[in-house]
């Protein structure tokens, strides 16, 4: 039996964060569901992909095979330009990992959104 903790889970993982990120005007309803909890807290990412049938599709690719779930936590960043600049913190649980940061503008996930 294979150590979760041992496992490669970099394309699956790679796969979902990218989709997110790469289309913030399809798949930005998963950050401002996140952002919608406060600061710090985590929170599963079945929750906030609940809906996009993309990314839920793409996390059961990334956690059932392997018998892993994800939680994210954001917090605001600094930034040099003074946008309001936030991290997103994608963790495992069960791999004992970061399974994946993004980095975004919220002006520009909210003018995505509209």
């Amino acid at each position: 039996m294979t150590d979760v903790e041992e496992l490669d889970l970099s394309e699956p993982l790679e796969a979902l964060i990218s989709c997110i990120v790469d289309d913030l005007p399809r798949h930005g309803g998963a950050l401002v569901r996140l952002l919608a909890h406060a600061p710090g807290a985590w929170v599963g990412f079945d929750e906030i992909v609940r809906g996009d049938l993309t990314l839920g599709s793409l996390l059961r690719d990334a956690t059932v095979p392997y018998g892993v779930s994800l939680l994210a936590s954001w917090l605001a960043a600094p930034s040099p330009s003074g946008a309001a600049r936030v991290v997103v913190t994608v963790y495992s649980p069960e791999w004992n990992g970061i399974a994946g940061t993004i980095l975004f503008d919220r002006d520009a996930l909210v003018a995505a959104q509209n």
